[in-house]
């Protein structure tokens, strides 16, 4: 008898009932459960928060293309979910969707279960497309992740061989979101801008952060004459770890209070300034 191999590739599967649509990778994905959230922040109020470690995507790999390293986003992907709680408290809807214009792959932002982005599933699931404002909300550190990866119109990799992610995207996905945007190296330049609305990305040290003990990225999210207010994209209850001076106390799971006395304490170094124009 003859024998035939019939090779196939995966495509989202849709079906149309009663005129609606209905995606079965979105279906599976938007019915699992996320930690992402509004949290409140004393003195400045409600705020998006998501986590790098989120079930929902901690488990994907978060690298380039050709990369030969398989490094989870829930390890490394600070920096892009720092970034996506700067762009989710302040841009809009209208904002967020630009992005969908500046991806280096037609079919946009693209995830599975394996991979922030297209190139590494393996072949088992059905890639979910980013494509409304709900959608990037909900799935923002992954998208940013996506563009940090090289999914952008500049080919530009800010995810690369060595530990975490370069902050050269940064400033890109700021200007296309319009928001003014600046890089500066005092806390004081930072407070500022809190005090005019807007939010601080900031950066730590390699050696002797309390959030990490490594280097991290993580956002200045309010301060007032007594205390700073971070959102610290590694969602953890216990710091016990790394705070060896005791600096930081956890108001609720992903909010954190330092007292500005022990501002130095903390090991930041670098600002990621963003605002509304």
């Amino acid at each position: 008898k003859d024998r035939y191999i019939v090779f196939g590739k995966i495509r989202p599967l849709s079906c149309d009932a009663a005129e609606q649509r209905i995606d079965v990778a979105k279906m599976g994905m938007d019915g699992l459960e996320s930690v992402s959230k509004m949290v409140s922040i004393p003195g400045r109020g409600e705020m998006w928060y998501y986590a790098q470690n989120d079930p929902l995507w901690g488990r994907m790999r978060y690298e380039s293309a050709n990369s030969n390293k398989a490094r989870p986003f829930g390890q490394g992907g600070c920096a892009p979910t720092a970034v996506a709680m700067a762009l989710a408290n302040l841009a809009t809807d209208r904002q967020l969707e630009g992005l969908l214009s500046f991806t280096r792959k037609e079919n946009g932002f693209t995830f599975c279960p394996c991979s922030v982005n297209q190139f590494f599933c393996n072949g088992r699931h059905l890639q979910y497309k980013v494509e409304t404002a709900q959608e990037m909300r909900r799935y923002l550190p992954v998208a940013v992740a996506s563009f940090a990866s090289g999914n952008n119109l500049w080919n530009q990799k800010s995810r690369g061989r060595g530990l975490g992610t370069g902050p050269n995207f940064i400033r890109k996905i700021a200007e296309i979101c319009d928001l003014d945007f600046q890089t500066a190296g005092s806390l004081t330049d930072a407070l500022d801008t809190l005090a005019a609305g807007g939010v601080a990305v900031v950066t730590t040290t390699d050696r002797g952060s309390p959030f990490t003990g490594a280097g991290h990225y993580l956002v200045l999210a309010h301060a007032d004459e007594e205390y700073l207010y971070f959102l610290d994209t590694f969602l953890k209850g216990d710091y016990s770890q790394t705070d060896r001076r005791g600096v930081l106390t956890v108001l609720e799971p992903g909010v954190l209070r330092v007292g500005r006395a022990d501002f130095k304490k903390l090991f930041v170094y670098n600002y990621y300034l963003f605002k509304r124009r």
